[in-house]
């Protein structure tokens, strides 16, 4: 998922899921796939386009998560918008992971989707339960 928020939102604007769970689907003798790596780019200039720039990159779920040479070739890709990776923290897999101080601030951030869903099942199984109960 390559999330991005704009200067004029408050929190994430507009997300662009690109439907790969693993650099394996992307991959065929490159490593990270060009064509990836070039889709997230063209996916990011758009979004920056209709945003009119972009405050935040988040990098989430599998490969956002787990792909630090793939986060390193978007962010090289996307210096133009102001993007500056700071590799040492990408090599670590830290949570911010721009240099200090930078607009756009570049983020991986974990996510956990199969816990979010059971948790808003339950919570509709919990709601529904006390309507029944309740009336």
């Amino acid at each position: 998922m390559l999330t991005s928020a704009g200067p004029h939102n408050q929190g994430p604007g507009i997300g662009a899921s690109h439907g790969f769970t693993s650099i394996h689907h992307v991959s065929g003798d490159e490593c990270p796939s060009d064509y990836f790596v070039d889709r997230i780019g063209r996916e990011l200039g758009a979004l920056a386009a209709v945003l009119k720039g972009l405050d935040t990159l988040a990098f989430t779920a599998g490969i956002g998560e787990h792909a630090g040479e793939v986060r390193a070739r978007v962010c090289r890709d996307a210096a133009w918008l102001g993007v500056a990776l700071d590799d040492e923290a990408n090599r670590r897999g830290e949570p911010r992971i721009s240099k200090g101080g930078r607009v756009p601030s570049v983020w991986v951030i974990p996510t956990n989707e199969e816990l979010m869903i059971a948790r808003h099942t339950l919570r509709l199984i919990c709601a529904s339960t006390a309507s029944k109960v309740g009336g």
